[in-house]
């Protein structure tokens, strides 16, 4: 959301630290949601960080436990089209990586018998 929110409404905390930091790297480097795990509840490690390699994934809607596996579906709002800035102007392009996405994880080893 980095890329459309008004700087005007934040705070000058948040303008500075937007100023350092640009907002291209963090996008760059932290966009997408994350999916962690956990054994116990209290120790956790992260199945994945970046919504699955696609940085419009803000977020997981449903999970589902099947014979086949676990169903997990994304939530991304970035679709048919999404706003971006050339030359300072913005406009609207289509978006390829934009709507709900649907994936299935599966154990990659074989449980003994």
């Amino acid at each position: 959301m980095l890329y459309w929110i008004s700087r005007d409404r934040l705070k000058s905390q948040g303008r500075k630290l937007l100023e350092k930091i640009k907002t291209e790297t963090i996008i760059a480097q932290e966009t997408g949601a994350e999916l962690w795990r956990s054994a116990d509840g209290e120790n956790w490690l992260p199945v994945n960080r970046r919504g699955f390699n696609n940085p419009y994934n803000i977020g997981f809607r449903t999970m589902a436990s099947t014979p086949h596996g676990l169903f997990i579906g994304t939530a991304n709002p970035f679709a048919p089209k999404v706003a971006v800035k050339r030359q300072g102007e913005w406009t609207y392009i289509d978006n390829p990586s934009g709507g709900t996405e649907v994936w299935l994880g599966k154990l990659d080893y074989s449980r003994p018998s």
